[in-house]
């Protein structure tokens, strides 16, 4: 057995090695990946070692215990599976810092070390890819790999002089933006240019300026179809690569949106956040987009005109967040979790949405949403996070978000289940089911057989639930034994005759349920402690 020192599981001497030999005796920080031992001139048996044997979960609790997992047993915080083979250097790294080295990202950078030391396994050694790049660089421009951002800064330089060769009187802004090219281009005069397009096309594009002219709206059209006779750069462009063309507008000014619920009989209130962005004057709409919380809300109004500024009306409203800045966060960090779900809450119950609007330090509006904003789908999905939340908490086990893995009905469902069990102690729900179950009578079950004098033959029946497992966010979690009643039921015995049975007999019963039966579900009074 391990030797247990200080209270701690450490590994064992077995465990240190395997660890070690599964990747290939380098650091496993995919950043890092340096050869952690050498020969050492003290002597020819002797070794040099940096490695380090790090917990994922802390050994034992305590003062800079990170990632401590009260969870895990003895065996499970010693087990190799809770182990990573660092250099000294990433190991203090990880032991310093459990907000940016989680559980989740540990587990990442073993399982791609492993990997790795897998596919090198028999084959001559190969340059990191970020080595290769290295390499490149190197080669490319005759300079370090601490060139690269002033290289790719020059690319684009370099770029932007060849298109202005091709035309002095524009300026072209590129930028990169998830994995596209964007150019923007700027006249320094005023620039003549035809716009040709065949019958359909122009008739297309006359409609979105028209509806861009009154609604504020950007104007999207279909490139390939269209030739900008005059305009050198675009007709370059359309050459070398698929293009499609925005025309933005750029009157527009700066907004803050104010966003608060009033409950319905108004005695009440609760103020959201003030978002900011920009807002396009349509002749007949102002478009508006707002965001915040550090881009993890956006959203869009749409203001019908009806006269002047006093006649503002609030009419569609979006709102989106961005779960992709909570990727793989544990549950109980998200941020501004408790804000936003409050803010869905109160909305789809019934309270009023109230928008404020500033444009230049101007208040143009302060009006209720006269949409009938309802966010059902966005809810549910806020709600079954706050549910897995809570589960994690109570039974002191670490989820991660993953938002690719959306929750089906049956789990949503499931999980609602064993929330209320594990916050409230029981959960109810009418029980319409009839049900066939095969049981062994002993002396008070016979009871149930038997008419009473009373008329009322109804009976509870309580049994205990084994264990459950239920995986949230791609986690297995094994939830604790539970107790289910089901109440008022009447049995009914199937082909056998009631005065020929006895204690002992196996008997085929049919439970047939009131109209007031319930099935409850309740936390077991002996189970362990889970909070």
């Amino acid at each position: 057995m391990t030797e247990r020192k200080n209270n701690r599981d450490d590994f064992s001497e077995k465990t240190k090695r395997n660890l070690k030999l599964r990747v290939g005796g380098r650091c496993s920080n995919p950043g890092c990946r340096v050869p952690t031992d050498a020969p050492s001139d003290e002597g020819p048996e002797k070794v040099n070692s940096i490695g380090e044997a790090a917990h994922i979960t802390a050994a034992a609790p305590g003062p800079g215990a990170r990632r401590y997992n009260k969870a895990l047993k003895p065996e499970e915080r010693r087990s190799i599976t809770n182990g990573i083979w660092l250099c000294a250097n990433c190991a203090d790294k990880i032991d310093k810092d459990e907000e940016t080295y989680t559980v989740a990202l540990l587990h990442e950078w073993k399982r791609k070390a492993e990997e790795s030391a897998k596919r090198e396994q028999g084959r001559k050694k190969l340059p990191a890819e970020q080595d290769a790049v290295n390499i490149l660089v190197t080669a490319a421009t005759g300079q370090t790999s601490g060139f690269l951002p002033n290289l790719v800064q020059n690319a684009i330089k370099a770029e932007s002089s060849y298109w202005k060769k091709i035309d002095p009187r524009c300026d072209l802004e590129i930028n990169y933006y998830k994995g596209r090219k964007h150019y923007v281009i700027h006249a320094n005069e005023i620039i003549i240019f035809r716009l040709l397009a065949d019958r359909l096309h122009t008739k297309e594009m006359n409609k979105k300026i028209k509806e861009s002219i009154k609604d504020g709206s950007d104007v999207v059209l279909d490139f390939d179809s269209l030739k900008f006779d005059g305009l050198p750069i675009i007709e370059k462009l359309q050459e070398n690569s698929k293009v499609s063309l925005t025309l933005e507008r750029l009157d527009k000014k700066a907004v803050m949106v104010r966003l608060k619920t009033v409950s319905p009989d108004s005695k009440n209130e609760s103020l959201f956040y003030d978002l900011h962005g920009y807002a396009v004057l349509g002749t007949e709409a102002t478009k508006i987009e707002a965001g915040g919380l550090g881009g993890l809300i956006l959203t869009k109004i749409k203001i019908p005109l009806k006269g002047g500024d006093s006649d503002f009306t609030v009419g569609n409203f979006t709102f989106n967040v961005n779960f992709e800045a909570w990727e793989n966060l544990e549950l109980s960090k998200l941020q501004y979790f408790h804000r936003i779900y409050e803010f869905i809450y109160y909305i789809n119950n019934d309270w009023k949405l109230n928008i404020s609007i500033e444009i230049d330090g101007r208040t143009l509006i302060v009006s209720d949403c006269n949409e009938n904003v309802k966010f059902s789908d966005l809810f549910i999905y806020l709600d079954f996070i706050k549910m897995a939340r809570e589960i994690s908490k109570k039974i002191s086990c670490p989820l991660y978000y993953n938002r690719l893995l959306m929750p089906t009905d049956d789990v949503y469902l499931k999980t609602k289940v064993f929330y209320e069990v594990l916050v409230s102690n029981e959960y109810r729900f009418p029980f319409k089911e009839i049900t066939r179950i095969s049981i062994k009578l002993n002396n008070d079950g016979t009871e149930m057989l038997v008419d009473r004098e009373d008329g009322n033959n109804f009976f509870s029946i309580t049994g205990e639930i084994e264990p459950v497992k239920i995986i949230l966010f791609g986690q297995e979690l094994i939830l604790p034994k539970l107790l289910q009643t089901i109440t008022v039921i009447e049995p009914k015995i199937i082909n056998r005759e009631r005065e020929n049975i006895k204690a002992g007999d196996l008997v085929e019963i049919e439970l047939i349920p009131s109209d007031n039966c319930e099935c409850v579900i309740e936390r077991l009074p002996d189970v362990r402690k889970y909070e």
